[in-house]
């Protein structure tokens, strides 16, 4: 089992830096996290994650019921969360 967010396929190490930085330290914290919650709170450290992050994010939730890569992530579910915040960039 993956003890650090380094040992999960999603995310790459910057983002799990910043994701450490939010409160959100282990895989199991991650996957227990929403992943637009998630992406705000790196958003609200100073970071300015791409949409990509939010993707990563889904996709370690994702995963710890099926192995699922970020780029497989339903991005069309995602999209309309981040209009209503806009606080993502593309």
């Amino acid at each position: 089992m993956a003890e650090t967010l380094e040992d999960i396929e999603n995310p790459g190490p910057v983002s799990a830096a910043w994701l450490r930085e939010a409160g959100i330290a282990t895989p199991k914290a991650l996957r227990q996290s929403d992943a637009l919650a998630a992406c705000l709170a790196v958003c609200a450290r100073g970071h300015r994650p791409s949409v990509d992050l939010l993707y990563a994010i889904e996709g370690a939730i994702e995963g710890a019921i099926v192995d699922q890569h970020w780029i497989r992530v339903d991005k069309g579910r995602l999209l309309p969360s981040l209009d209503q915040v806009g606080r993502i960039p593309d």
